[in-house]
């Protein structure tokens, strides 16, 4: 299975370092706080929950799901 990328023009490079413009695009993140490890599957949890639905809170006024 290949990851998808993003589009991109390289402005300019040097050596192994690209200055890269992208097109607009949508992106979920997330901050958390932990290791290396801990903060890595905190993250993809929350994103992964997200993904599938499960991204309202019980006691929220929203009236549909993002």
């Amino acid at each position: 299975m290949a990851i998808e990328e993003p589009a991109y023009e390289v402005l300019r490079s040097d050596g192994p370092f690209e200055i890269r413009r992208y097109a607009p695009m949508l992106v979920a993140e997330t901050w958390v706080d932990g290791d290396m490890d801990e903060a890595s599957n905190k993250g993809f949890r929350l994103i992964a929950n997200f993904i599938f639905g499960n991204n309202q809170r019980p006691d929220s006024d929203q009236a549909a799901k993002i």
